[in-house]
């Protein structure tokens, strides 16, 4: 099976969320169950954070980290996926080793690379990582913005490249998607989708930290509840000396716990109502102030 995280980037806290539920749920077992890991744009992030194991928590500070430092706004976030992935990727444990890729489990990134015929620009899949360094590269150019990112394209090794946006034509029978977003994922995926349609808006522009730990949270229960309704997907992958452990766990009353999930999904439900409430409060200063200056000029 395959497990893909698409387009997120500040949403990128609720795929952290799932992969919590992820570990938590099936621990060891998880790299028996999954033998791939994909992502696109922001998702590239999650997919190489559950690939080298690495606790969601420690990305959780270091987003927070960057947040405070003012390295989250919209026109320097691309900056900040860089330091991100050298978080994430551990360095070799020997130089003479180099860097050794796990056996029998792939990491592939999407991009869009650039190309010198027609038809100019192709999605490509990029998996064979030689180095960290190629991982780091690769990792920022699906991030890669084009504009926001202060320049069009970026050269990652020898590809002219740059954001990924979303996965194209995955001829991939079981893959289990990811998505932020409630418009995405597609009939040949069996997909988490938040329970709760977040504004788009927050996903471009960092809202709160008290709403990103609910965005997180929610992916974490969101997950939970997959994996309970969809059982049957993982059970033939786990080992059988675990099976038993899992399925009793899973099926445990306090699995979720439905009332840090109700109050989660209260208050992004009100969250998001004061924000639609703002946004219409906006357009209509905005409408008064273009009327106020029609009038202006009229009478001048």
């Amino acid at each position: 099976m395959e497990l893909c995280f698409a387009s997120s980037a500040h949403f990128m806290m609720y795929q952290c969320g799932a992969i919590k539920a992820f570990q938590e749920v099936f621990g060891e077992s998880l790299n028996s169950i999954f033998k791939e890991y994909s992502g696109c744009s922001g998702g590239t992030i999650s997919s190489a954070c559950i690939y080298f194991e690495l606790q969601p928590e420690k990305i959780f500070k270091v987003y927070f980290s960057f947040k405070d430092k003012g390295r989250l706004t919209l026109f320097k976030q691309c900056r900040s996926v860089r330091d991100l992935f050298d978080i994430i990727v551990p360095d070799p444990e020997t130089p003479r080793e180099g860097f050794v890729m796990k056996e029998n489990i792939k990491l592939s990134f999407y991009l869009s690379i650039v190309e010198s015929t027609f038809p100019y620009i192709s999605r490509r899949e990029m998996s064979d990582f030689k180095e960290k360094s190629d991982i780091v590269e690769y990792g920022t150019g699906a991030c890669h913005i084009p504009l926001i990112a202060n320049s069009l394209f970026k050269v990652c090794k020898s590809h002219v490249c740059f954001d990924g946006f979303t996965y194209k034509n995955l001829n991939v029978k079981r893959s289990i998607l990811v998505a932020p977003y409630w418009f995405m994922g597609y009939s040949k995926y069996y997909t988490i989708r938040p329970s709760v349609s977040l504004p788009f808006l927050w996903s471009l522009i960092a809202p709160s930290n008290n709403i990103i730990v609910d965005i997180y949270d929610l992916g974490y229960y969101d997950t939970k509840k997959f994996i309970r309704q969809n059982m049957g997907l993982f059970e033939y992958h786990i080992p059988s000396n675990e099976k038993n452990k899992i399925r009793q766990c899973i099926m445990n009353d306090s699995f979720i716990c439905e009332r840090s999930y109700d109050r989660v999904v209260f208050k992004l439900k009100n969250n998001r109502l004061i924000y639609y409430c703002k946004m219409i409060v906006m357009q209509i200063l905005m409408y008064c102030l273009y009327c106020l200056y029609v009038s202006v000029t009229r009478i001048y």
